[in-house]
């Protein structure tokens, strides 16, 4: 009796145990097939991506003493012919009174006053008159110079004369008499040949007052300097001048391809076309700088051909070019959120000029070319996105080969045991 229980009792641990296994077994298999589906899944998958001439002015000058004395038509107003010196070398310019009321104080040191001329009309009229000027030198040679006879006559001069005469017409009928503290207001209201272009302006002949008697240019043609030369005219037209000196500016567009700004290409991922376009300019040729990324690189597009990497960013020229895009290697993009930036300067010259001003002397002005930089950017961001499927798939992989294993460990220390019990 005691040994078929012993026997039942054994029979019954037995069926136990093997239900046991099977539950194992067949528990470990569960979890061994979705551990293998998990790997599947990490396969099936990949992650999703988010996107998103002087050259400087001189702070001062030195007004050298005038070296002429010039008048047109013998008027009773003189116009003094000067030049400041600057420079380490001591270079010279003529230079341009701006109040034609106070007298002219030579041999002192002016210093710039305010910030650079805002007046765009005066450095127009500046500029064509330099361009007036030249035609006036070159015609000295040519038309027995002006009918002068005495060997101190110089075309220069004559140049100066009207360039000085023409820039007080141009401040006297911008300015009007009513505002003395402007400068450049011809403050002697007594003073009206420059409000009505008579007497000096429309003179035919100019007169060297520091020379010997009959030293005078005689307009070509019997005609007046202002109206032979266009000078009127170009007065006129600064007169319609407005903006600023620097009026110069960068246009940049960027096109998203569906609804991201990047757009997966072999290795990399890339912009947009980005557009460039510079106003007011009198070049296409400008400078870029990429950062956010290292290995982030601009290429440049053609209106037909492939996209090329521009390796030198400092001179790029935009006719070469119908648009831009920006590149980024896959293996760059990160989960941490990056910038990248991309930067069009453009770098141009202005003609520019300071007031020059010493307590009870003229205001004077010369002009120079002054470097002048625009830029524009555009930002793009960049991360990659974790795939949520991916990571559940990727937890489930490792939970399933832990439970797998831990299965195999239950069942053989089950079977070992088994097998123990059955020996004994």
């Amino acid at each position: 009796m005691e040994k078929i229980y012993m026997e039942n009792n054994q029979n019954q641990k037995q069926k136990k145990t093997f239900n046991m296994l099977n539950v194992t077994v067949g528990l470990s298999f569960a979890i061994a097939f979705i551990a293998v589906a998990s790997i599947l899944l990490v396969v099936a998958f990949k992650p999703s991506y988010s996107y998103e001439k002087l050259d400087t002015l001189p702070e001062s000058v030195n007004a050298l003493r005038f070296d002429k004395r010039l008048q047109g038509n013998q008027a009773a107003n003189t116009t003094i012919m000067f030049k400041l010196q600057y420079g380490e070398n001591n270079a010279t310019a003529r230079g341009i009174c701006l109040e034609s009321a106070v007298v002219y104080g030579g041999q002192v040191t002016l210093t710039k006053d305010g910030d650079e001329i805002n007046d765009v009309g005066l450095i127009y009229l500046i500029q064509r008159l330099d361009e007036i000027g030249a035609q006036i030198e070159s015609d000295y040679s040519s038309n027995n110079n002006f009918g002068c006879t005495q060997t101190t006559c110089s075309g220069e001069d004559i140049a100066a004369w009207v360039r000085q005469n023409a820039v007080w017409a141009y401040q006297a009928q911008k300015l009007g008499p009513s505002n003395p503290e402007i400068y450049g207001q011809i403050t002697d209201s007594s003073v009206d040949t420059y409000y009505d272009y008579n007497g000096t302006i429309n003179s035919t002949v100019v007169f060297d007052s520091d020379a010997t008697a009959g030293e005078s240019y005689t307009c070509p043609g019997g005609d007046t300097w202002f109206n032979h030369y266009g000078v009127t005219d170009v007065v006129s037209e600064a007169l319609t001048k407005q903006g600023t000196l620097d009026d110069v500016s960068i246009n940049l567009g960027v096109a998203n391809e569906g609804n991201s700004q990047w757009v997966e290409s072999g290795d990399f991922y890339r912009t947009g076309k980005i557009s460039v376009e510079t106003l007011g300019s009198s070049s296409n040729v400008v400078s870029a700088s990429l950062s956010g990324i290292d290995k982030a690189k601009l290429y440049g597009c053609p209106a037909s051909g492939d996209c090329k990497e521009i390796t030198d960013l400092s001179n790029i020229s935009l006719g070469d070019y119908d648009h831009f895009r920006v590149y980024v290697p896959k293996d760059a993009v990160s989960t941490e959120k990056k910038n990248v930036t991309v930067v069009f300067n453009y770098k141009f010259d202005v003609i520019s000029g300071y007031y020059y001003k010493a307590d009870g002397h003229q205001t004077v002005t010369m002009l120079g070319t002054i470097p002048k930089e625009v830029s524009k950017g555009l930002d793009f961001t960049i991360v990659k996105v974790p795939d949520t499927a991916t990571d559940i798939s990727g937890t489930i992989y490792v939970v399933g080969l832990i439970v797998l294993l831990s299965g195999l460990g239950i069942l053989y220390i089950n079977v070992r045991k088994q097998k123990t019990q059955t020996q004994q």
